[in-house]
């Protein structure tokens, strides 16, 4: 063999993304290899000028197929793999190039996280554990048509699982048409491969995940409800299931189900921190508050290293939002404000936080301090969606309803790719109830970026109800929210 790591890949249509992945990676490891599943652009003619070694290969359906091609042509002891659209930035790549200097000649694979884009709605960004280099043995393949597994091949051979503090960011989920196309894809693939496996855990799983990103929970719970029956507390995935279990049936409104289920996951994963946010959010709105604050506090409280398992990067500013909301609710102003100013303290453009600020500042009653608070959101470097987002809010609790739209209309102009000031001018001009041609455009331009977004979705159809907008004029609704927490 050649020197110490192969990097493998598979392409198609990639031409646009393959030089910001591979040229950080280039002084990093020994080949390249490229397997191209049928490009129609300058995919291969690209990964050449690279260095890669490029081979064809027909796509069939199935990734693992696709990947083991890449394996096969790997010359090196090590294989270490990446998507076109990941990228690796100057700190991890330096922690890379420190684990590629310590590589063993051991029976080892080590773990690293996945890092999605945040979500435009909520802010969230996902996060999942990926064996992202392993040994090159004959017996480790890749399994499954798509979300394709390599740890099982690597647990047959007894091979040390490592974890490592590095972070491969994926970027192929910015456009939310793009990742609809992507979720459907799969769908058609999970099904194939559940009609030739009916009992594979795997695809019941990924079928219930697919259905639930696609904003459809009634079509998610079969196939969730049934993977569980079969669940393994040990395997990795299952700490997941009883996460999205319990996503599915809260944004299908069955809410003393998915607290059930939520209590049943902890009972397996006592500090998993999806599971406890998740019982904090189900509390509040069932009307516990007394049960949410603990859950959220516990959550808030845990040791630093447990936040590595979260589903959600975004997961802890958001408990602390909940925890702020119920706090504002019970006239417990100034533990609210603490709560968003620690927030800010941490992300100091987190729009919650601000808006949370104001509601704080409004129930007070002191008009004499919102000009020395909206100076000191103005203070912030790149505020100024916040500022404008403030401002149309106290200048709609001052009775200047057109002020306040004013400020949204030039921040919708500003910021376009930004749900937040949709959103705010799609509830003012429902509250206000005088403009509704107006709130109908305001409510499509959320759905225009979240096409899942349940309130807008929700409000949508009662406003045509109230115009009596013919129904197959709506955009297609999904059976709820996009996101585990939606709302305005």
């Amino acid at each position: 063999m050649s020197g110490p790591i192969s990097l493998c890949m598979i392409a198609r249509n990639e031409e646009a993304n393959l030089t910001h992945c591979l040229e950080p990676m280039k002084a990093l490891i020994d080949e390249i290899i490229l397997v191209d599943t049928g490009s129609s652009d300058r995919t291969k003619e690209v990964a050449t000028r690279l260095g890669a070694h490029v081979f064809d290969f027909p796509w069939i359906d199935d990734f693992s197929a696709a990947r083991n091609v890449s394996l096969r042509h790997a010359s090196c002891p090590w294989i270490f793999w990446l998507d076109a659209d990941d990228r690796v930035d100057e700190k991890n790549r330096q922690r890379l190039q420190m684990l590629f200097g310590t590589l063993r000649d051991d029976n080892a694979a080590y773990l690293m996280k996945c890092q999605g884009m945040a979500n435009a709605t909520t802010g969230s960004a996902s996060i999942t554990d990926h064996v992202r280099m392993f040994r090159n043995h004959a017996e480790v393949r890749w399994q499954h048509r798509v979300h394709e597994q390599i740890l099982p091949a690597l647990c047959r051979l007894g091979a040390d699982v490592r974890s490592t503090d590095i972070v491969i960011h994926h970027t192929g989920y910015l456009d939310p048409a793009f990742r609809v196309r992507k979720a459907e894809r799969n769908l058609r693939l999970l099904e194939r491969a559940a009609a030739e496996t009916p009992d594979d855990t795997h695809a019941l799983f990924y079928l219930g995940q697919t259905h639930l990103m696609l904003g459809a929970p009634q079509r998610a719970l079969p196939f969730l409800r049934e993977c569980r029956k079969h669940a393994d507390p040990l395997n990795p995935l299952t700490s997941r299931l009883y996460v999205l279990l319990t996503q599915a049936l809260h944004q299908a409104g069955e809410l003393p189900e998915a607290l059930s289920i939520c209590q049943a996951g902890g009972r397996y994963f006592p500090d998993n921190p999806d599971l406890l946010f998740l019982e904090g959010v189900i509390r509040q709105k069932t009307g516990d508050a007394a049960g949410a604050e603990t859950c959220l506090q516990r959550l808030l409280a845990a040791p630093a290293e447990s936040r590595s398992v979260s589903m959600d990067t975004t997961m802890y500013f958001k408990a602390r939002h909940r925890l702020a909301l119920d706090y504002l609710r019970q006239g417990r102003h100034e533990e609210a404000e603490g709560q968003w100013r620690t927030i800010l303290a941490d992300n100091p453009r987190f729009v919650q936080a601000w808006l949370g600020l104001t509601d704080v500042y409004l129930a007070r009653g002191r008009p004499e301090v919102w000009e020395p608070f909206l100076q000191s959101v103005v203070a912030v470097p790149q505020n100024g969606l916040n500022f404008a987002l403030v401002k149309a809010r106290l200048k709609e609790a001052q009775g200047d309803v057109p002020a306040a739209r004013m400020h949204l209309e030039e921040a919708c102009s500003h910021h376009g790719q930004s749900l937040w000031p949709h959103i705010a001018l799609a509830r003012l001009l429902l509250t206000e109830g005088r403009d509704w041609a107006a709130a109908e455009q305001a409510l499509l331009a959320v759905l225009a970026l979240d096409p899942n977004h349940g309130e807008a979705l929700r409000n949508l159809g009662l406003l045509r109800q109230r115009l009596g907008t013919a129904a197959e004029q709506m955009p297609p609704a999904s059976a709820g929210g996009s996101t585990v927490v939606g709302g305005w």
